[in-house]
């Protein structure tokens, strides 16, 4: 972060897209070759791979805090398979509505969250025993998920029509609102403190800054012309820089 400088490249020859970070490897899923890879982020290379079922397409990859075990949506087959770290073997696999993206463990780690985009649902998965606790309907493309610090609520872009965030009763499995946003709310991001939730807007090219507790827009940041769809955001550990993907 001092001078913003790419420090490496590590071409997969794969469709990288969700990743995970346990005790200095990075988990990688890539999509087109139904596997994880693995990176030694201090030595600086691939070091191996996991290798999961034909046509699996992994998209987002959750480890639990213990550093033990790895989720991973397999959007093809509508699973979400456990992975033994130490072992590199999958464990057993969780069946959950078609199109499993992306997905948020809740800082306690009991509870994975994982967006069905084509069913336009939120499932909620047990980390205790692997087992469905129940899905909810957001809405139309259910896009990013971020959960709040205390772990009782979780908030969903959803990129269809009606152009908003649902917000949810993680405990109660339940919508408390929904928030409207501009036109294609894509990445989101979450203060420490739980107060405040930034929003990527992609077909308006701006991050929309939302209070959690009132759900009121309290910001509009608009980009440069040549940040063209924002999609996901980060917001660094000072909470001062948000980091824009294009």
């Amino acid at each position: 972060q001092a001078n913003w400088k790419k420090i490496s490249d590590f071409p997969t020859e794969g469709t990288p897209a969700g990743m995970a970070c346990v005790a200095g490897r990075l988990y990688i899923a890539d999509i087109s070759k139904n596997r994880i890879l693995i990176l030694d982020t201090i030595a600086k290379q691939f070091v191996g791979q996991i290798n999961l079922l034909p046509k699996s397409a992994p998209k987002s990859i959750v480890a639990m805090g213990s550093g033990k075990l790895l989720y991973v949506s397999e959007s093809g087959s509508a699973d979400i398979a456990v992975v033994e770290v130490d072992s590199s073997k999958v464990l057993l696999r969780t069946k959950v509505p078609p199109g499993p993206g992306r997905m948020a463990i809740t800082p306690n780690g009991n509870t994975i969250l994982v967006l069905n985009t084509i069913t336009g649902q939120v499932t909620f998965v047990s980390t205790l025993n692997q087992r469905v606790l129940g899905s909810i309907v957001v809405g139309a493309n259910p896009t990013a998920v971020v959960i709040s610090p205390d772990g009782k609520t979780a908030y969903v872009s959803c990129r269809g029509e009606l152009n908003h965030i649902a917000v949810i009763d993680i405990t109660k499995r339940g919508i408390l609102a929904n928030i409207k946003t501009g036109n294609g709310p894509t990445g989101l991001a979450i203060s420490a403190d739980g107060g405040t939730l930034y929003n990527a807007i992609a077909k308006d090219n701006m991050i929309a800054v939302f209070d959690t507790a009132t759900k009121a827009s309290v910001k509009q940041i608009k980009l440069p012309l040549d940040i063209d769809f924002p999609g996901n955001i980060f917001l660094l550990p000072d909470g001062k820089k948000l980091i824009v993907s294009s």
